[in-house]
């Protein structure tokens, strides 16, 4: 049996005891979710957030770097939201940017991450006014 769970770009962060336990070599999850729900724009520091994560009172928080570093242990897939606005912030989201964006930043993030635990990523949102919708953008497949 597998098991993951998935868990907010932030968890690792805020919650030092249960990072902890589940990031142990001998602990309960074969891998986790991150779902590093950040679009392609740049944080306070003029990173992109999606690998650089976002300001909260004074301090960087979540991110791909950050969640890498974080979850030694584990092997991580990153999660994206490809919801319109009625379903998520439009910072979170890349269905306003379109799927060649999210490609973009997804093929960057494989490319330079793949070695350090990163599985592979995820998609929030397979729906018809979602990541369906995002792949059709503009009349292209993706």
């Amino acid at each position: 049996m597998t098991l993951s769970s998935d868990l907010g770009a932030d968890y690792a962060h805020y919650n030092k005891p249960l990072l902890k336990f589940l990031n142990d070599q001998g602990g309960p999850l074969d891998y986790i979710t991150i779902m590093n729900y950040f679009d392609d724009r740049n944080n306070a520091h003029g990173k992109p957030a999606f690998f650089h994560g976002m300001l909260e009172e004074n301090t960087m928080v979540g991110g791909l770097e950050q969640n890498l570093a974080l979850w030694s242990a584990v092997p991580l897939l990153i999660g994206v939201e490809t919801g319109p606005t009625s379903i998520a912030p439009d910072w979170q989201s890349f269905y306003q940017e379109g799927w060649r964006p999210m490609y973009a930043m997804l093929d960057h993030m494989m490319a330079h991450y793949s070695g350090a635990g990163l599985l592979g990523w995820a998609v929030h949102h397979y729906a018809p006014h979602s990541f369906a919708a995002l792949c059709e953008w503009g009349g292209e497949q993706c």
